[in-house]
Order: C-alpha cells, then structure tokens, then sequence
C-alpha cells in the first residue's frame, strides 16, 4: 500500500520516493543550507530565552545556570552561521555577476 504521491497524484512507492527525495537532498546549495540552519537556531535560541524567563520565575535556579551556559553556546553557533550565510550570500552574487557578464 502506497501513501505517498507526487505533484500530479501519481502515487510513489516507498522506493521511488526515495530516489525522488535523495535527488532533491543533493540539489540544495551550501547557501540554502545555510539560509535553513540559521531560521534553525532563531528557533532554538526562541526556545532557550523562553526556558530561562520560565525557570527564573518558577526559582529553578540551576535549570536557569544550564540554558544560560546553552545560550552562550548556541549564540556564537548562530553568529558563525550568520557569518557563513553572509559570506556565501556574497559570493552567490558575484557569481550571479560573473554569469550575466559572460552572457
């Protein structure tokens, strides 16, 4: 029994999604990636704030010591993701450049 179908309602079998999916996987760029991982990690960091306005309020003091060592790690891995979607996004544009040169 098949539960998976493609744009057109054609249904896949579990093999055939596969294949499909994996193809899709390798097609994402370093810049997409990127772009995903850092809308990510806003999240999580969301989720760390939240976390120590919650325990601070309950008084759980060392639940509180925990996400704050978390937030520091998960700020400088959002600042060196936020580094490298810059640098990539850049790097896109001059290659954007360099082909409409070239046409």
């Amino acid at each position: 029994m098949s539960f998976w179908t493609d744009r057109k309602g054609n249904k896949l079998t579990k093999e055939q999604f596969m294949e499909r999916w994996k193809s899709g996987i390798e097609k994402v760029t370093p810049l997409q990636n990127t772009k995903v991982t850092l809308i990510g990690q806003v999240i999580v960091l969301t989720g760390i704030v939240l976390g120590i306005i919650v325990n601070i309020v309950f008084s759980i003091w060392w639940l509180v010591v925990i996400l704050i060592g978390s937030l520091i790690i998960s700020l400088m891995a959002t600042l060196g993701t936020y580094q490298k979607y810059i640098t990539l996004n850049k790097m896109e544009k001059m290659m954007q450049e360099v082909k409409n040169d070239d046409e």
